[in-house]
């Protein structure tokens, strides 16, 4: 072995100290939460028109739930927390590349921040926008929709819509 394969062995070596050093060991608590649970559903059947649950009940808790769920699902670890991006008024929640609009209120003024912030904000790239469907009228997800699909923001992102229920 010659010298400069030893220097980079030791710098090799030291890289992995240094990451070591910086995990996390501790110990850590989840629970789970319960999702919904006077939602008082009774049909026999299922059609188009039946509502699972009254969505004017849900508490921030309740949203909360499918907010942890769907992050994890989508690869954010359950230890990182993601950051609340104010949109005009309106609050969503940012983290691997991923915006969550989970609450109701959502206006044009919010789209007109997100999209503004798309370009403007270094650290702000989200790869998908993920929108609680039951909190949206149809008529403004495909607002939402439309608007960042056709939308040539300056730092060139292709981003996904997604809604989820």
């Amino acid at each position: 072995m010659d010298v400069e394969e030893k220097e980079d062995e030791i710098k090799q070596l030291k890289a992995e100290i240094k990451a070591l050093k910086e995990q996390d060991l501790g110990f850590k608590i989840y629970h789970t939460m319960p999702i919904w649970e006077d939602y008082d559903f009774e049909a026999d059947e299922l059609n188009d028109q039946t509502k699972l649950f009254d969505e004017n009940k849900l508490t921030e808790d309740d949203i909360k739930a499918p907010l942890v769920t769907w992050k994890t699902y989508d690869g954010t670890p359950l230890s990182q927390d993601l950051l609340k991006i104010d949109l005009s008024g309106y609050s969503a929640h940012y983290g691997n590349g991923k915006l969550y609009l989970m609450d109701k209120g959502f206006t044009t003024d919010s789209l007109k921040a997100l999209l503004t912030n798309i370009d403007s904000d270094e650290t702000f790239t989200p790869a998908a926008i993920i929108a609680f469907g039951y909190h949206f009228e149809s008529k403004h997800l495909r607002e939402i929709s439309e608007n960042v699909r056709s939308y040539a923001n300056k730092k060139g992102i292709d981003i996904d819509f997604i809604t989820r229920y």
